[in-house]
């Protein structure tokens, strides 16, 4: 029995900012590969199903694993040796306990060793070598790290799978729970059941605070999977009742004319897709829009940032506010819902580059926005040795801690992020738009919009961490 365990950044955290709770693909692929093999594998999913310390414990016990993974990005890898430690000393079935995802990727240095209850650390795109780990025990690991008795050894580098179909589908039947959630405005009038898949993977972008914990795939190769094989996954994914999808890829519309051909594909079959995906407002224009809404699209997120020119070229975006405001003027022309994604607290920002930010998010009215803290995670650009030594792993949180590089005072950036957003609920129509779009979709699925409600008064209202 191979057992997969995803922890959240936010374990235990009682006044945390809402996040959007998308199934692991990765370690859906991980189950598939495994499958065709004949090995079984569970997946114990903390982030989707908040279970205990104690649950995953007695779920450990009562599996007896012989391999255990361990997902987890920076904040949360001291929970995931807590685990480790837990599987290596208590479960004497297991063989092998591993870490994977974007710390495992860029800092296994920093959790392996002589007294690690970590066997090794998988780099990048892991699904294939996880099931490798597996079945080929005798094999040396390939893009990994491990101690090799006298210091930490990486092999291979870091993993970027180069055939996407010829992986086979994630295990989409285990992500079918209530837990699944994207908290963004769609219109969909049926009860809310998600699915998520991946058509493209790698993003040759250089922004100053992208890492691995803030992507879905590794590298900045671009590849990307057939129409034929998207359209299928599409359908599998609509026979097991899920409702609507949301595309994972890094950067949805990065290949305009892969795009429209998926969307003339979808058309063109009259199969009818309620989908969301998330790009740059600088790789759209309004033609492809007005496709990608006759073919599903309801709800597209910008990575916006910040709308000091500035800030945008201290942080290597690479786009212009004008390309923002192009973008989110035609999605709603063509009436697709937006959301916006603002970075407060980045290196040199000012009060006034944040009071262009608060004038550009009032002026393009986003359906709902989501404001988070420059943070400079391992493996970004902006991450360095003087970073390192003065944070601890935890601190890596960039909806929850602060690690300010601004110009502005700690306590007044908490203030700036939170004042977003009350402006954001008073001053753009965001209350009248929602309820009038909304309402019904809220009445239906209310088992799962009020705890999202609860969760956003809980964070705004609620202290922040130290």
């Amino acid at each position: 029995m191979v057992v997969f365990i995803r922890i959240p950044s936010w374990w235990g955290r009682s006044a945390a900012h809402p996040e959007n709770v998308m199934s692991p693909l990765d370690i859906g692929y991980s189950v598939s590969l495994l499958a065709r093999a004949g090995v079984p594998a569970e997946i114990i999913d903390v982030e989707a199903t908040n279970a205990s310390y104690e649950d995953v414990l007695a779920v450990l016990r009562r599996l007896r694993p012989t391999h255990v993974f361990l997902h987890a990005i920076t904040p949360a890898v001291p929970d995931a040796l807590r685990l480790a430690r837990f599987a290596r000393e208590s479960l004497p079935s297991v063989r092998k306990v591993v870490l994977v995802g974007q710390h495992a990727t860029v800092s296994p240095e920093t959790v392996l060793g002589a007294d690690s209850p970590l066997d090794l650390c998988l780099r990048g795109e892991f699904e294939e070598d996880a099931a490798r780990v597996v079945l080929a025990p005798d094999e040396e690991p390939s893009c990994a790290a491990f101690f090799d008795g006298h210091a930490v050894r990486k092999v291979g580098g870091v993993r970027e799978v180069q055939d996407l179909d010829a992986l086979p589908f994630p295990a989409h039947a285990r992500f079918r729970g209530s837990g699944y959630r994207v908290f963004h405005p769609t219109g969909v009038r049926r009860r809310w059941r998600w699915g998520f898949l991946m058509s493209s993977r790698g993003c040759p972008f250089k922004c100053l605070y992208c890492s691995p914990t803030l992507r879905n795939s590794f590298g900045k190769k671009y590849r990307v999977r057939s129409t034929e094989s998207v359209i299928e996954e599409l359908r599998v994914l609509g026979s097991l009742g899920f409702t609507i999808v949301h595309f994972k890829d890094d950067i949805f519309t990065l290949d305009k004319e892969r795009i429209a051909a998926l969307c003339d594909a979808l058309l063109s079959r009259g199969m009818r897709v309620n989908w969301t995906a998330q790009t740059r407002p600088d790789t759209v224009d309004r033609p492809l829009l007005e496709l990608m809404k006759r073919a599903g699209c309801r709800t597209l997120g910008f990575g916006v940032e910040t709308g000091s020119e500035r800030m945008i070229e201290r942080l290597c975006k690479g786009n212009r506010v004008d390309d923002v405001r192009n973008a989110f003027r035609w999605a709603r022309e063509v009436g697709i819902r937006t959301v916006g994604f603002f970075i407060l607290g980045s290196p040199g920002e000012t009060e006034r580059d944040v009071a262009a930010t608060r004038a550009l998010m009032l002026e393009i009215r986003p359906h709902i926005i989501q404001v988070s803290f420059f943070t400079p995670y391992p493996g970004a650009p902006a991450h360095d040795e003087s970073i390192a030594s003065r944070y601890e792993m935890k601190d890596y949180s960039h909806y929850n801690h602060l690690i300010n590089l601004s110009a502005i005072p700690d306590d007044r950036l908490r203030a700036l992020q939170k004042s977003f957003y009350v402006d954001f609920l008073t001053k753009t129509g965001f209350v009248r738009d929602y309820v009038a779009s909304e309402w019904l979709a809220a009445i239906l699925n209310a088992d799962r919009f009020l705890p999202f409600v609860k969760l956003s008064a809980r964070f705004l209202v609620g202290k922040h961490h130290p």
